[in-house]
């Protein structure tokens, strides 16, 4: 069974460094877009997911998805030598998330 957690639809950062990049105090930490952390902006979410999304929003994440192959992978030469021989093969295709799927 997946852990399943509450994912913001609109994102909500959690600012938990400064600008030189040391960590605040916990005193110091605060939400960015604090309006947006109400259960009306929340839907489940398996981790991985949840995590990978971050504070990107619904579209962000669905165009950084849809371009992941593009991103990180090409540049890896074990990646070109699988397309090369035939066991990863690259599509292009429209993400459709699964409550998208649910409702229609």
């Amino acid at each position: 069974m997946v852990k399943m957690q509450a994912d913001h639809v609109k994102p909500v950062t959690r600012l938990t460094m400064d600008c030189g990049g040391r960590p605040l105090p916990a005193s110091e930490r605060r939400l960015m877009n604090p309006e947006n952390n109400v259960v009306g902006n929340m839907m489940p979410s398996c981790a991985p997911c949840n995590n990978s999304k971050g504070s990107y929003s619904l579209e962000g994440w669905r165009d950084l998805l849809e371009r992941s192959h593009e991103i990180v992978a090409r540049e890896k030469p074990i990646f070109k030598a699988g397309v090369r021989f035939g066991v990863i093969k690259v599509i292009s295709q429209p993400v459709v998330f699964h409550f998208e799927k649910l409702q229609s």
